[in-house]
């Protein structure tokens, strides 16, 4: 009797998901990541993404696929070239003060 007790419970609990996530869905734009048996990944969306949801879907990809060492020096680039200029700012700050 508690088994079919528990399955009704965990019936009731995933139909609650299923409708918090779709409710999401029909409200918000929504990235879904699936991950078939043998590892590939795709990614879905339901629309047009926010600049928060592609900063993180591209993170997720970047660590998803065997490509990610080369991906991970595409990204890092823009990363790099920052820290050299707030470098090349700091020094220019302190050093050429009067020019």
């Amino acid at each position: 009797m508690e088994s079919k007790e528990e399955e009704k419970l965990d019936i009731e609990s995933i139909d609650n998901i299923t409708k918090e996530i779709t409710s999401n869905i029909k409200k918000h734009s929504s990235i879904l990541f699936y991950i078939g048996h043998k590892g590939e990944v795709i990614m879905m969306s339901t629309g047009d993404m926010s600049k928060v949801q592609k900063s993180v879907a591209t993170r997720m990809l970047v660590v998803a696929g065997d490509h990610s060492f080369i991906l991970k020096i595409v990204f890092l680039k823009p990363i790099v070239s920052v820290i050299i200029l707030n470098i090349y700012c700091f020094i220019r700050s302190k050093f050429l003060v009067g020019v």
